[in-house]
Protein backbone atom coordinates (compact mmCIF):
# COMPACT_ATOMS: atom_id res chain seq x y z
CA UNK A 1 0.00 0.00 0.00
CA UNK A 2 2.95 2.12 0.63
CA UNK A 3 3.96 1.90 -2.50
CA UNK A 4 0.39 2.96 -4.61
CA UNK A 5 0.24 6.10 -2.65
CA UNK A 6 3.90 7.45 -3.92
CA UNK A 7 3.12 6.57 -7.18
CA UNK A 8 -0.10 9.01 -6.95
CA UNK A 9 2.41 11.80 -5.53
CA UNK A 10 4.63 11.57 -8.58
CA UNK A 11 1.73 12.03 -11.35
CA UNK A 12 -0.14 15.05 -9.75
CA UNK A 13 0.98 18.15 -11.31
CA UNK A 14 2.70 21.25 -9.57
CA UNK A 15 0.29 24.21 -9.00
CA UNK A 16 2.18 26.58 -7.89
CA UNK A 17 3.57 29.75 -10.04
CA UNK A 18 7.30 31.17 -9.37
CA UNK A 19 6.82 34.94 -9.73
CA UNK A 20 10.88 35.19 -8.64
CA UNK A 21 11.24 35.58 -12.54
CA UNK A 22 8.55 37.83 -13.43
CA UNK A 23 9.38 40.43 -11.12
CA UNK A 24 12.94 39.97 -11.60
CA UNK A 25 11.98 40.60 -15.53
CA UNK A 26 9.68 43.41 -14.66
CA UNK A 27 12.40 45.61 -12.92
CA UNK A 28 14.71 44.86 -15.19
CA UNK A 29 12.01 46.35 -17.59
CA UNK A 30 11.61 49.26 -15.17
CA UNK A 31 15.06 50.43 -15.09
CA UNK A 32 15.26 50.41 -18.96
CA UNK A 33 12.60 52.66 -19.17
CA UNK A 34 13.78 55.11 -16.67
CA UNK A 35 16.74 55.27 -18.49
CA UNK A 36 15.65 56.03 -21.79
CA UNK A 37 12.28 57.76 -20.79
CA UNK A 38 14.73 61.40 -20.48
CA UNK A 39 16.88 61.00 -23.71
CA UNK A 40 13.31 60.51 -25.86
CA UNK A 41 12.97 64.28 -25.01
CA UNK A 42 15.79 66.33 -25.65
CA UNK A 43 15.30 69.55 -26.83
CA UNK A 44 17.52 72.84 -26.79
CA UNK A 45 18.31 74.51 -23.46
CA UNK A 46 16.74 77.84 -23.58
CA UNK A 47 16.73 79.89 -20.26
CA UNK A 48 13.74 81.59 -20.50
CA UNK A 49 12.17 85.00 -19.39
CA UNK A 50 10.31 84.80 -15.79
CA UNK A 51 7.09 86.06 -15.78
CA UNK A 52 4.39 85.65 -12.70
CA UNK A 53 1.58 85.22 -14.76
CA UNK A 54 0.70 80.76 -16.10
CA UNK A 55 0.29 79.50 -19.51
CA UNK A 56 -1.27 76.77 -21.09
CA UNK A 57 0.16 72.89 -21.19
CA UNK A 58 3.03 73.05 -23.68
CA UNK A 59 2.87 69.32 -24.29
CA UNK A 60 -0.63 69.65 -25.95
CA UNK A 61 0.88 71.94 -28.70
CA UNK A 62 3.75 71.85 -31.18
CA UNK A 63 6.61 73.96 -29.48
CA UNK A 64 9.03 75.70 -31.71
CA UNK A 65 12.36 76.70 -29.76
CA UNK A 66 14.75 79.56 -30.67
CA UNK A 67 18.25 79.66 -28.65
CA UNK A 68 20.59 82.61 -28.12
CA UNK A 69 22.83 80.99 -30.59
CA UNK A 70 19.85 81.78 -32.60
CA UNK A 71 19.35 77.88 -33.44
CA UNK A 72 15.98 76.55 -34.03
CA UNK A 73 13.92 73.07 -33.29
CA UNK A 74 10.34 72.35 -34.02
CA UNK A 75 9.13 69.99 -31.43
CA UNK A 76 12.13 67.66 -31.69
CA UNK A 77 13.21 68.65 -35.33
CA UNK A 78 16.47 71.39 -35.84
CA UNK A 79 15.89 73.15 -38.47
CA UNK A 80 17.65 76.50 -40.35
CA UNK A 81 15.63 79.79 -40.30
CA UNK A 82 15.59 79.15 -43.99
CA UNK A 83 13.98 76.32 -44.12
CA UNK A 84 11.22 76.92 -41.16
CA UNK A 85 9.03 77.76 -43.39
CA UNK A 86 8.57 74.61 -45.45
CA UNK A 87 9.40 72.12 -42.48
CA UNK A 88 6.74 73.89 -40.05
CA UNK A 89 4.06 73.82 -42.67
CA UNK A 90 4.86 69.94 -43.03
CA UNK A 91 4.45 69.23 -39.32
CA UNK A 92 1.50 71.93 -39.43
CA UNK A 93 -0.34 69.97 -41.79
CA UNK A 94 0.07 66.65 -39.79
CA UNK A 95 -1.07 68.58 -36.37
CA UNK A 96 -3.26 71.35 -37.60
CA UNK A 97 -5.67 71.28 -34.70
CA UNK A 98 -2.54 71.38 -32.09
CA UNK A 99 -1.28 75.27 -30.54
CA UNK A 100 1.60 76.99 -31.44
CA UNK A 101 4.03 77.88 -28.26
CA UNK A 102 7.28 79.68 -28.96
CA UNK A 103 9.96 79.09 -26.20
CA UNK A 104 12.83 81.90 -26.57
CA UNK A 105 15.89 82.05 -24.74
CA UNK A 106 15.66 85.25 -22.86
CA UNK A 107 18.87 86.77 -24.29
CA UNK A 108 17.60 86.67 -27.89
CA UNK A 109 17.23 89.96 -29.29
CA UNK A 110 13.63 91.12 -29.64
CA UNK A 111 14.11 91.82 -33.49
CA UNK A 112 14.82 87.58 -33.65
CA UNK A 113 11.39 86.71 -31.86
CA UNK A 114 9.52 89.07 -34.09
CA UNK A 115 10.94 87.62 -36.97
CA UNK A 116 9.97 84.24 -36.04
CA UNK A 117 6.83 85.06 -35.30
CA UNK A 118 5.99 86.57 -38.70
CA UNK A 119 7.26 83.53 -40.10
CA UNK A 120 4.65 81.83 -37.96
CA UNK A 121 2.34 84.11 -39.56
CA UNK A 122 3.12 83.40 -42.53
CA UNK A 123 2.79 80.03 -42.10
CA UNK A 124 -0.77 80.25 -40.99
CA UNK A 125 -0.88 80.26 -37.42
CA UNK A 126 -3.00 83.21 -36.21
CA UNK A 127 -2.15 82.52 -32.28
CA UNK A 128 1.52 82.19 -30.81
CA UNK A 129 1.69 81.48 -27.29
CA UNK A 130 5.00 82.73 -25.08
CA UNK A 131 6.60 80.04 -23.07
CA UNK A 132 7.89 81.43 -19.90
CA UNK A 133 9.51 80.50 -16.25
CA UNK A 134 7.09 80.95 -13.52
CA UNK A 135 7.73 83.43 -10.90
CA UNK A 136 6.03 82.54 -7.49
CA UNK A 137 4.81 86.33 -6.39
CA UNK A 138 5.02 85.25 -2.54
CA UNK A 139 8.64 84.80 -2.93
CA UNK A 140 8.87 88.69 -3.68
CA UNK A 141 6.49 90.05 -0.75
CA UNK A 142 7.55 89.71 2.83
Amino acid sequence: MAMGGASRRRRGTLADINVTPLVDVMLVLLIIFMVTAPALFQSLPVTLPKATVGQAEVGEGIVVTLTHDRLVQIDQDRVTLDDFTNRFSAIRARKADRPVFLRADQEVPYGKVVELVGLLKAAGVDRVGLVVEIVSTRAGKR
